[in-house]
């Protein structure tokens, strides 16, 4: 049986940039640069942003004793379960496709097989569930992680020239404690979102892939972001993309509505009723004109049945609140017919119809102009 090494792991000082002498010319004990700026976190260090980063990886990939010794053939033999099928959830997971012979599977990896193939073995579930269950959980976990090596970048400051070096103790102390916290924190989190999705379904009985009873969907998008993209930099970009997200996320959630994904420039948000979604529009748009930093947004409201599979929605009414979004100009909110039923006789809002107009899929397509009744004090 070939033995496979773990993948090597970068040295620090390469990674950060720092040399043996700039090491050695640092003031204080050895091994240790000068202690971090008054009021700053021990991650909040001048130092290159991969150093945190190489510090994570390589705690991560060392804290797993379980060498990867196995082939799939003799991975998918230990824990029960055919290769086809561990080799279907694998890749259901996000990860990248091995070889057939390549010794790329550890004890870890046939514990957590194991444990699905006794739950198929068992009857609880069966492939095409743990496959529906594992494509979604890959998908937003991959992206969570790409977060999160964004994220992590910025822990850190960029290490002036001329800048002794900084306390690399400090930061392996911060890589062993971010570690099990972010850990702890994805199982907490997720746990919340289990228990509010199931909340909203058990009482109208509605299950994943079934069409949903009427719901308002929502685009915030940000307004001539192509022509805005080619006029700033890319760290000035993602500052904005960040804010961007911050103050849609915090408005979305402060009305009881979820964010269903993000698409570049857009998010995507769900909720009960066409009054909810209005009033996370135009509270987004009114924050949007009241701070400067935030740039100019529109939106798209519509109102209707949903396809709900795998946390994502689907259907016609998603279709126009998008063609909807396309028809606003900026720091304007505009709504579908449905929409306008509902909301015709609140008197928290005003709308003005606007002239139809033809998108693609839809002829002569109505829209409505959302405004409070009562515009908000400045």
């Amino acid at each position: 049986m070939t033995v496979t090494a773990a993948p090597a792991v970068p040295r620090l000082e390469e990674v950060a940039g720092l040399s043996e002498a700039s090491r050695n010319s640092s003031s204080g004990p050895p091994g240790v640069g000068p202690a971090a700026e008054p009021g700053c976190s021990p991650l909040l260090l001048p130092v290159n942003p991969l150093a945190v980063l190489d510090l994570v990886m390589h705690r991560l990939l060392t804290r797993s004793d379980a060498p990867r010794l196995y082939s799939l053939d003799a991975a998918a033999e230990r824990a029960g379960m055919a290769p086809d099928h561990m080799g279907r959830l694998w890749r259901a997971l996000g990860f990248t496709e091995l070889g057939e012979d390549s010794s790329g599977y550890s004890e870890d990896d046939i514990a957590a097989f194991g444990e699905v193939a006794r739950l198929v073995t068992d009857g609880v579930i069966d492939l095409d569930l743990a496959l529906n269950m594992a494509r979604p959980m890959g998908h937003l976990l991959s992206r969570l992680g790409a977060a999160q090596v964004s994220a992590l970048s910025g822990l850190v400051r960029p290490h002036r020239t001329g800048q002794s070096s900084p306390p690399l103790t400090a930061a392996q102390g911060g890589a062993d404690v971010l570690i099990p916290l972010l850990e702890r924190l994805v199982v907490y989190a997720w746990r919340h979102h289990l228990i509010a999705a199931g909340s909203a379904a058990l009482p109208t009985g509605r299950l994943d892939g079934a069409v949903s009873a009427p719901q308002a969907v929502g685009f915030i998008d940000i307004a001539s972001y192509t022509a805005l993209s080619r006029r700033i930099d890319w760290v000035e970009l993602a500052s904005l993309l960040e804010r961007f997200e911050g103050c849609a996320f915090d408005h979305v959630a402060a009305q009881g509505g979820r964010v269903v994904k993000t698409l570049g420039d857009e998010v995507l948000f769900l909720a009960r009723e066409p009054a909810a979604a209005a009033e996370i529009a135009l509270s987004i748009m009114e924050t949007c004109r009241s701070q400067p930093d935030l740039p100019y947004m529109h939106a798209g409201l519509a109102y209707g049945p949903l396809l709900e599979r795998a946390g994502d929605i689907f259907g016609p009414t998603v279709n126009i609140a998008s063609r909807v979004t396309g028809l606003a100009g900026p720091g304007a909110v505009l709504m579908d017919g449905a929409c306008r039923d509902v909301l015709e006789h609140d008197r928290r809002f005003r709308l003005q119809r606007r002239p139809r107009r033809s998108v693609r899929g839809y002829s002569h397509l109505a829209t409505f102009r959302l405004r409070r009744a009562v515009p908000p004090r400045t």
